[in-house]
């Protein structure tokens, strides 16, 4: 991440203290803010070629992983997240 991004995200990686401010918002903040960054998210893979997503980097000790299985985790965390505010949003009061 870009420092400009780092600091966009800290309350959010960090919580605590810190994720106070982005606590108490109306549903359609977190939902638009989801939005934003999915969107941005899809436009920069559409840039990526099907090598990029085979690039591996080392963990060491015989270790590695690619872009591929990285994205596969990012979707996968998106997926429960999504389940998670389908929940929410059922026991909203209307």
């Amino acid at each position: 991440m870009t420092p400009q991004e780092e600091e966009e995200w800290k309350p959010a990686l960090e919580l605590g203290e810190t994720g106070k401010i982005i606590r108490g918002h109306y549903l359609s903040y977190y939902l638009n803010r989801l939005e934003r960054v999915r969107t941005r998210r899809l436009a920069a893979l559409g840039n990526l070629t099907d090598e990029w997503l085979a690039e591996e980097e080392s963990l060491g000790e015989n270790r590695s992983w690619n872009n591929h299985w990285t994205w596969f985790h990012v979707f996968e965390d998106e997926v429960n997240h999504r389940g998670q505010c389908r929940l929410i949003r059922k026991r909203l009061p209307v």
